[in-house]
């Protein structure tokens, strides 16, 4: 596992246990500009569970008594997660939460599904292409269209980047210099 991913996990775990939401979402920023630099599931994974993560320490109905045998479960995961396991651990993180959520379902969608669509929505307005960020989230053009616009995504991210640096990250990408 690369350093900085390592150190974001300890953050993260940290951060989570400690209910810091802003903590939370800074490096949710951070894995969301590793994916757009180097798109990749692992990176896509995290970004996703990150926002989960954010999302679950706003609302006190994840923090009852009952549902602290679920809290306890996360930590334990994110505790025993490597590069060799991060996707696996995510889906075991997932699968935690879904059934936290089926407990308690107020919303239409669960809050994987709705991570999913904002961080693709998130990819897009930073200056991927649609059909490159429909291909790395899975999520279809359309529904990041509709998100993106309902929620005015394009004015909240006003990460600008230049020509020079958007063909030194292509570069970086393409070549690894």
């Amino acid at each position: 596992m690369n350093g900085e991913v390592r150190n974001l996990l300890y953050r993260l775990i940290s951060s989570f246990s400690n209910k810091r939401v802003r903590s939370i979402k800074k490096i949710n920023d951070r894995f969301i500009s590793l994916l757009v630099r180097e798109p990749c599931e692992k990176y896509f994974a995290l970004s996703v569970l990150t926002y989960v993560l954010a999302k679950i320490c706003t609302k006190p109905r994840f923090f009852t008594k009952e549902k602290k045998v679920f809290i306890d479960k996360v930590i334990v995961k994110l505790r025993e997660m490597n590069d060799n396991n991060i996707l696996d651990k995510v889906k075991e993180i997932e699968s935690i939460i879904i059934e936290m959520e089926e407990r308690d379902p107020r919303f239409i969608f669960d809050l994987f599904t709705k991570a999913r669509v904002k961080t693709a929505a998130i990819l897009y307005a930073k200056g991927i292409s649609l059909g490159r960020a429909s291909k790395i989230t899975g999520i279809p053009k359309q529904e990041i269209l509709s998100y993106a616009g309902k929620t005015m995504m394009f004015d909240r991210v006003k990460e600008e980047t230049d020509v020079i640096e958007r063909i030194k990250e292509a570069r970086h990408t393409i070549i690894g210099r």
